[in-house]
């Protein structure tokens, strides 16, 4: 039998087995709950799992979770989920703040920075407490709220603030970015068709994909690869899905499609299907042999890791990702970095930086990461004070090599699939949602957003702003965004609300300076010329403002029938004036009548405004017009004749 002391020692020891299996299990369900919430945060930016993201926050807000309380609310400030709901919103996440959560914080900055939140503040005021709550969102660990205050600084000039919370967004965000990602050819939609810009390639739409898979299912092989390519990534109104995309794909293997082959096996080397790597590397072999050159990277990827069966063989890996760049693969100008980065890579890291910048200048993630941490690194071995460049801080020359690449990456997070949310609420007549959503996405800086949030705004679609006031300050704030980002139709509605004076004091010069920088867009040439034919803001030429408008109607099929209306009555006007003495460019005249031209509609709108105007006048003015259309007309004729 045990004696006393050896029973307590085994008691002790039950016990504390015991209290380490409780701890154990309590550890890993909390670590479970923590994982459940994390995919649960993230399927709130995705439309189409952004239901089931709700019901498992839901899960863990019962337990009392704070935060999970705060996603929740955020997603009903977006309508994400969940029917949008402004009213609860507004008076909850007000209670959630004191309660700490860090995106309780954002959902009211929001609020704030769009006066959505009926305090009576000036614009500055709101503006001040939105930053500050944006601010402690970011100390608190939100990447969006990290995102908006990186662009605050990055506006300011403040590179380093800047770059420090641009990094803790990109930290957050490659984790869930593939490593071919490539975010410059990624379509964002637009709201609007003309928003788009000359030549822009259009992702295809829902019906589309599936009059290609109707095609597939006949046998059209090429059908399933591009069904496939669709479905692995997603595109607005066709959710992604990786499962699917890969039966599509088998399809197109099975008639020996390489390009399908390629694709496939690239599913399951990156871990989004079940990964099979004897099948991976058959694939790749089987294509390469038929002269696919994109296998290559596939191979080189294997060799690299030593995948499935491959031995690891960085002189294999090295030779066919070489031979992969020499056909334009970006990705491979990636991992060939990576190698060379590795402790056993043949090169330095001054050469992996070289590979990774031009892949990372197309928009390249990952490789825009690389770099962006070689530069931070370099940063921080540089003596702020002691080493200048043409008087500029080496440091700070580092910094601002490093911020757009860590911009680039933060903006790649999970979150940038709102904007398809977004497009798909609008094209569903959910404007609420859709404009919360874009506002947001304008916060964080995502060019497009500036502009569909202001077509929403402007076109009175949306029941956020039911005041006008409101709704033109609103307008201003985000065509100013999308004019400071350079996009050229940002730059035209400015040059619009200056002109007219909607919501700015009316302003002449410069509304001309806007529509100078809005490039090559028909309807600001236009604007132009005929501010130039009528003096306003600049000085009266008559030749040139026909010339503008003769490029324009040569260079735009859009505006030829418009502008070459224009230059007919530029014609009438100045046979008025040779035959009858009359300046109809005078200002006393102006006074009586203008002619304008309303080049959207491509119609000419003839308007004649009267000052204590009489029925003679009328009659005069109309004898006028008739006199110089048969005369026209007489003169036309006795030119055919000849």
């Amino acid at each position: 039998m045990f004696s006393n002391t050896t029973k307590m020692k085994l008691l002790g020891i039950l016990i504390i087995y015991v209290m380490c299996t409780v701890v154990r299990s309590e550890t890993q369900q909390l670590t479970d709950w923590r994982q459940q919430k994390s995919y649960a945060v993230n399927a709130l930016y995705r439309h189409a799992d952004a239901a089931t993201g709700v019901a498992l926050l839901q899960k863990v807000a019962d337990t009392g979770d704070t935060d999970a309380n705060a996603d929740l609310l955020f997603a009903r400030l977006l309508g994400t989920g969940t029917s949008q709901d402004l009213n609860t919103v507004v008076k909850d996440s007000a209670l959630l703040v004191q309660d700490g959560a860090a995106r309780a914080h954002t959902t009211q900055a929001l609020l704030l920075a769009h006066n959505l939140t009926n305090q009576i503040m000036t614009k500055d005021e709101l503006a001040k407490e939105a930053l500050s709550h944006y601010t402690i969102a970011s100390v608190g660990g939100d990447p969006i709220a990290q995102t908006i205050i990186a662009n605050h600084y990055d506006k300011m000039g403040d590179c380093d603030s800047a770059m420090y919370n641009y990094k803790k967004a990109a930290n957050n965000a490659i984790q869930g970015v593939y490593e071919d990602l490539l975010i410059s050819v990624e379509v964002t939609p637009y709201v609007y068709e003309e928003d788009y810009p000359k030549g822009a390639h259009r992702p295809p739409t829902p019906g589309e994909v599936e009059y290609l898979a109707n095609l597939a299912r006949y046998g059209d092989s090429k059908a399933a690869f591009q069904v496939g390519a669709v479905l692995s990534s997603g595109v607005p109104g066709v959710a992604k899905d990786s499962e699917q995309a890969a039966e599509f794909l088998q399809q197109a293997v099975k008639d020996n499609n390489t390009l399908a082959m390629v694709a496939l096996a690239n599913l399951q080397l990156r871990g989004v299907i079940e990964p099979n790597y004897d099948e991976a590397l058959k694939l790749l072999r089987t294509a390469f042999q038929y002269g696919e050159m994109g296998a290559q990277t596939g191979l080189g990827r294997m060799y690299m890791y030593g995948l499935g069966g491959v031995r690891r063989d960085l002189q294999r890996a090295i030779f066919h990702l070489q031979t992969s760049i020499t056909h334009g693969s970006l990705e491979a100008l990636y991992l060939l970095g990576v190698i060379y980065d590795g402790p056993d890579g043949p090169g330095e890291m001054e050469d992996a930086m070289q590979l990774w910048e031009l892949p990372a200048k197309l928009g390249h993630v990952h490789s825009a990461f690389r770099l962006a941490e070689a530069y931070r690194k370099k940063m921080e071995k540089t003596p702020v004070t002691t080493l200048k460049l043409d008087d500029f801080a080496v440091s700070e020359l580092l910094c601002q090599k490093a911020l757009p690449l860590y911009r680039l990456v933060a903006m790649a997070g999970e979150w940038r699939h709102l904007m398809e949310a977004a497009y798909l609420d609008f094209s569903s007549g959910l404007h609420n949602p859709a404009l919360l959503k874009y506002l947001l996405l304008s916060d964080m800086g995502y060019p497009e957003a500036h502009v569909n949030a202001a077509r929403l705004i402007d076109n009175h679609i949306d029941q956020v702003y039911e005041d006008q006031s409101s709704m033109a300050t609103q307008s201003l704030l985000t065509w100013q965004r999308a004019a400071d980002n350079g996009l050229p139709i940002g730059q035209l509605r400015l040059g619009d609300l200056h002109y007219y004076g909607q919501g700015v004091q009316q302003d002449f010069k410069k509304a001309i300076g806007y529509y100078e920088k809005a490039g090559n867009l028909p309807v600001a040439q236009f604007n132009l010329a005929y501010m130039m034919e009528w003096g306003e803001g600049t000085q009266l030429d008559l030749k040139k403002a026909r010339t503008l408008y003769e490029t324009l109607a040569e260079n735009h099929e859009e505006a030829f029938i418009p502008t070459t209306l224009t230059i007919f009555r530029m014609d009438v006007y100045r046979q008025l004036n040779n035959t009858f003495g009359i300046d109809l460019y005078s200002k006393n005249f102006t006074e009586y009548a203008s002619a304008l031209i309303d080049i959207e509609n491509g119609e000419i709108m003839f308007t004649v405004q009267y000052v204590n105007s009489v029925l003679s006048e009328w009659d005069w003015l109309l004898m006028i017009l008739l006199s110089v259309f048969i005369f026209r007309m007489l003169t036309l004729r006795r030119n055919n004749n000849q």
